[in-house]
C-alpha cells in the first residue's frame, strides 16, 4: 500500500509540473526558490553603466561577467572550486563559464530551462513576433544571449524591468522586456527593438528560475 501511495504521489507531481510549467521543452523542471530575480534585476539596473569593482572585476568584453554578477546577487551559487579555466562544470569568477558568452551557455543549458532560435532571414515582423514569445516566457532576472549559432554565442543581457515598446515601423505598441548589459553599458533596452534590429542571427533565452 505504501508503494502505491508513492507512485500516485509521483504521478500527481508530474501532472502538476506540466500545469505550472507548460511548453518549456522539458518534461521535468523545478522552480528555484533560492533565486530572487528581482534582486538580480536591481543589481543590473544599478551597475549597468558602471563597474562594481569593490566586489568584482572588469573583464574584456564585460557583458557575460556582468550578467554572472547579477545571477550571483540573485542567489545563484558559485562553484567552490575551479579545476581549470575552461571547465564547463564549474561557474565562478575568473572562469570561462563566468565571463565568456559561449562557455556560459555550455554551463547553464545543463542547469536551467532554455530555448533558442535561428533568426537568419526573418522579416522585421517575424522578429517582432519572436520577441513577443520571449517576452511571454521570461521574468526579471532571466537571461538572453545573442550570437551566430548554437556554439557561437557572443553577447549576454539580463531582464531588469518591463515596459511598453512603441513600434514606429508598424505604428503600434506592445509590452516588452527591459534589458541591461555591459560591453556598451546600457539599461532600459527594449527587447523588441533589439531583436528587430540586431545583426546577430541566433538567440538563446534562459528561464533562470526553472532548474532541470
Amino acid at each position: 500500500m505504501q508503494k502505491r501511495k508513492i507512485v500516485v504521489s509521483l504521478v500527481v507531481a508530474i501532472v502538476v509540473s506540466f500545469v505550472l510549467f507548460p511548453n518549456n521543452g522539458y518534461a521535468y523542471s523545478y522552480w528555484d526558490n533560492a533565486y530572487e530575480g528581482d534582486k538580480a534585476a536591481s543589481y543590473a539596473a544599478k551597475w549597468a553603466t558602471s563597474y562594481n569593482t569593490t566586489k568584482y572585476y572588469k573583464a574584456s568584453l564585460d557583458c557575460t561577467n556582468f550578467v554572472s554578477q547579477c545571477l550571483e546577487t540573485g542567489g545563484k551559487t558559485r562553484s567552490s572550486s575551479l579545476p581549470s579555466y575552461n571547465s564547463t562544470n564549474h561557474w565562478r569568477p575568473h572562469s570561462a563559464t563566468w565571463e565568456n558568452a559561449n562557455y556560459f551557455k555550455k554551463y547553464w543549458t545543463k542547469k536551467v530551462v532554455s530555448a533558442s532560435k535561428d533568426i537568419t532571414g526573418l522579416s522585421k515582423y517575424a522578429k517582432k513576433t519572436f520577441a513577443t514569445k520571449v517576452y511571454k516566457r521570461l521574468y526579471t532576472g532571466d537571461i538572453v544571449q545573442y550570437g551566430y549559432g548554437t556554439d557561437s554565442m557572443k553577447h549576454s543581457q539580463i531582464v531588469h524591468d518591463y515596459g511598453t515598446y512603441y513600434d514606429d515601423y508598424y505604428n503600434n505598441s506592445c509590452l516588452t522586456l527591459k534589458m541591461a548589459q555591459h560591453t556598451g553599458g546600457r539599461k532600459n533596452i527594449d527587447i523588441h527593438e533589439y531583436i528587430r534590429n540586431t545583426d546577430y542571427t541566433f538567440i538563446r533565452y534562459y528561464s533562470m528560475h526553472e532548474i532541470k
